[in-house]
């Protein structure tokens, strides 16, 4: 629990909701959900615990890993080869890295610099996904963000710079052995260059050497999941492995869950609509919350 609290610490600092429970950490992640950090983690939570933190943070869903025989069986993507090299990668992805490796540099880089630097990477990501105002974007938060990343033990970056200029970062933890891959922010400006595909590469390449990490992973596919994100993770040689993750909802939701001609009619619904409104993807939410059973 000792690295799970060194991150709960880091989270509090910077001024976001962060309770450990059941075994795992709960965010405040999104604006309507709980999710559990690293979400690869099995959890087995009682669902009496996992109603009492929706109603203690008012959001309508908990998204955990789930240690039980329920929920939705999901890929997970993993890198347990010590050997990983180039020989790894999916052709067409070994090639986009050997180009990028002509222009790009990617090295660690120290919470001090990124202080400095990352803020437009920032931004752009941000904006990209829709996302407004957060504690990376804004000067003075992003400052305390690095402060307390720099005191978290094993929260380290690898950056890719073109011509320079930072094109895209990952952000890595260790804990127990496993490296984990937990957020990665690119510009637009550098796409040619396939930053991201270096910085996948080198970044597994300098862990999964390290005497003291057995494995990396990148995290588990989402609810709803992308397609683009997975084939690219799987493109860089991280192997898939089966996990399950579970949804509960709040108890002001849970009645939804309570007639299956209900679960069916948004199923139909998401499905029907999917490629005019894909905002109702997410609809797959309670799909997922009613295929998790907890005592």
């Amino acid at each position: 629990m000792m690295g799970l609290e060194d991150l709960q610490h880091f989270y509090h600092r910077i001024g976001q909701s962060a309770v450990i429970s059941e075994g795992g950490l709960w965010l405040n992640e999104t604006r309507l959900s709980l999710m559990t950090i690293p979400g690869v983690l099995p959890l087995r939570p009682s669902r009496m615990e996992v109603q009492r933190l929706l109603r203690q943070s008012g959001k309508m869903a908990a998204v955990f890993g789930c240690g039980f025989e329920t929920g939705r069986v999901v890929d997970s993507f993993w890198v347990r080869d010590r050997d990983y090299g180039l020989h790894s990668l999916q052709r067409q992805f070994r090639q986009q890295v050997k180009a990028a490796q002509q222009v790009c540099i990617c090295r660690p880089v120290d919470w001090g610099e990124m202080a400095a630097l990352a803020l437009p990477v920032n931004r752009e990501t941000f904006r990209r996904r829709g996302r407004g105002r957060t504690s990376m974007t804004e000067p003075d938060l992003w400052l305390k963000y690095c402060h307390a990343a720099a005191a978290l033990p094993g929260y380290e970056v690898m950056g890719c710079f073109v011509q320079g200029e930072l094109a895209a970062y990952m952000v890595t933890w260790v804990h127990e052995g496993v490296c984990f891959g937990l957020h990665m922010f690119w510009s637009d400006a550098y796409r040619a260059a396939h930053p991201t595909h270096a910085l996948y590469y080198e970044t597994v390449r300098e862990r999964m050497v390290r005497p003291g990490i057995e494995a990396m992973t990148v995290g588990r596919q989402s609810i709803p999941a992308m397609t683009s994100v997975d084939r690219f993770k799987g493109h860089a040689g991280f192997v898939r492995e089966p996990c399950r993750v579970g949804i509960v909802l709040h108890p002001a939701w849970s009645w939804l869950l309570a007639n299956p001609l209900c679960v069916r009619g948004l199923r139909a619904l998401r499905l029907r609509a999917e490629p005019h409104r894909p905002g109702l993807k997410n609809l797959e939410v309670f799909e997922v919350a009613s295929e998790t059973r907890l005592v």
